[in-house]
């Protein structure tokens, strides 16, 4: 073999080396590339997860009101939620959108401690402070107790209940009348701005002592309302 060839012959293996050596790298790089892109997208995931996940779910919403007499001078209200926290260290629940035109009075709470309530734009807002953190993903009710001086004095009332806090499960509420005032007619309705549809007529029980409705999977941000004569 002369030495033109065995020169001609080497560089061509050089070459076929470095252009394994380049193939590998690239290999190698493009693989680190997509890694990286696949981890950047795992971590920006998980950050618009944990943006969106709320502290608390809102699972269902039930109020009982009392009337405890003809004039409804004085109304006893039950406000019961199921709730489960989603995150840690949350030591303090919130009720929100307390509307009325009588006046208000927050008796208790069936955990924690009640916190000074106060004015949140048009409506009011009580803390409930509680002395343990909630267990993430345990569901608890939580169960808040008031009394309203005169706030139904017409022939025909309304009470409206707002989902800014999205129950996902249900929404119902119970009222129960003087037994010498009944509830003569009732409906119900829902509304968001301009939006606005009728729901089934509510349940009267006990020849009209009792109202009853239960709404299942409300609508979000929805506004529901019950109208009564009595």
């Amino acid at each position: 073999m002369t030495k033109t060839i065995k020169e001609t012959l080497n560089i061509i293996a050089f070459v076929i080396s470095l252009s394994d050596a380049i193939t590998f790298y690239v290999q190698k790089e493009f693989a680190v590339f997509w890694v990286i892109v696949f981890i950047s997208l795992g971590l920006l995931s998980a950050a618009i997860y944990l943006h969106r996940l709320k502290p608390i779910s809102y699972l269902s919403l039930s109020w009982i009101i009392t009337i405890l007499d003809n004039e409804a001078a004085s109304v006893n209200i039950n406000k019961l939620s199921k709730i489960k926290a989603n995150i840690k260290n949350i030591t303090t629940i919130f009720d929100r959108n307390f509307e009325s035109d009588g006046n208000l009075e927050f008796l208790g709470t069936n955990i924690g401690k009640l916190q000074k309530p106060y004015q949140e734009g048009a409506s009011i807002t009580v803390p409930t402070s509680l002395k343990t953190p909630l267990e993430v993903g345990k569901v608890i009710e939580h169960k808040l107790q008031l009394e309203v001086k005169n706030p139904f004095p017409q022939k025909t009332e309304t009470f409206s209940i707002k989902n800014d806090e999205c129950y996902s499960e249900s929404i119902c509420c119970e009222i129960i009348f003087p037994k010498d005032r009944k509830c003569i007619n009732a409906s119900a309705y829902c509304v968001l701005g301009d939006e606005g549809y009728s729901l089934p007529n509510p349940e009267l029980k006990e020849d009209g002592r009792v109202l009853f409705i239960s709404v299942p999977k409300p609508r979000k941000l929805f506004k529901y309302v019950v109208e009564w004569q009595w």
